[in-house]
């Protein structure tokens, strides 16, 4: 099945909580099953203001890697419609590509959204 997590609202203690809750439900202890579930994480881009919040995806990745789960990150193709100069909060007429900006938070390790194959995945997640 097809699990969609989209983004943790708030920064509380809670939302940790809440999102090792998520997995281990998604993702039953290694112990009763017999392979790694298959998780996509759809990013877009890196920065609070303009992609995927830093802090939700690698807690998402942190609670993924402790389930046992085998994760492959995808991002679209394609200039951003915002960037932002993250120290002063203000856009900026610089051009980025969402998957380049994605590849920070992936260390490299992303895949065009465009090759995503649902049907090879037990879960997707879009972290905020």
């Amino acid at each position: 099945y097809v699990f969609l997590l989209w983004s943790l609202a708030q920064q509380t203690p809670t939302s940790s909580c809440y999102l090792s809750l998520l997995v281990s439900t998604v993702l039953p202890s290694s112990s009763s099953r017999t392979m790694a579930k298959r998780v996509a994480v759809i990013l877009s881009g890196c920065g609070v203001y303009d992609g995927t919040e830093i802090h939700e995806a690698s807690a998402v990745l942190v609670h993924l890697s402790r389930a046992g789960a085998k994760v492959q990150m995808f991002a679209p193709n394609a200039d951003q419609m915002h960037v932002v100069n993250h120290c002063e909060g203000k856009p900026t007429e610089e051009k980025r590509n969402i998957l380049q900006e994605s590849a920070r938070i992936a260390r490299g390790d992303v895949t065009d959204l465009a090759n995503l194959d649902v049907s090879a995945f037990d879960a997707l997640i879009i972290p905020g």
